[in-house]
């Protein structure tokens, strides 16, 4: 078991060489995503480019709603991005707010079952007020 480490099975092989992932804490990724939403509202087009549909639920670098998405109850103007390791970011901008979940899904192993799909649809569908 990695102690200390990115849990990044690839990163820690390769004795720290970088990887595609999430790394950050929760303040720093909704500062992010809150400088999305910013700009978005000040009218800059590359936030609209972001959630231009390129195929298969996907923008350019996120993931659009789809059903059973974890953000099934946002808005068609959403984009969000999940690890591997179960953390992700969501960015809704016709609500004008934004979620994270920076979650370990894979801290007891990678072929436990986590659940980590409904927990994401839970989150969703509370900041939302459904059920």
């Amino acid at each position: 078991m990695m102690v200390g480490e990115v849990h990044d099975e690839n990163c820690f092989a390769l004795q720290g060489s970088g990887n595609a992932g999430l790394f950050g804490n929760v303040s720093s990724v909704l500062d992010f995503a809150q400088y999305l939403l910013e700009q978005d509202a000040a009218g800059d087009s590359h936030t609209r480019l972001l959630r231009t549909d390129i195929g298969t639920a996907r923008g350019h670098g996120w993931e659009l709603p789809y059903p059973d998405w974890s953000g099934s109850h946002c808005s068609n103007q959403t984009i969000g991005h999940t690890g591997f390791t179960g953390a992700g970011l969501w960015v809704d901008f016709a609500e004008g707010h934004a979620w994270t979940l920076m979650i370990n899904r894979v801290h007891l192993g990678r072929f436990t079952e986590s659940k980590i799909i409904p927990l994401r649809q839970a989150v969703a569908a509370a900041l939302y007020g459904k059920d």
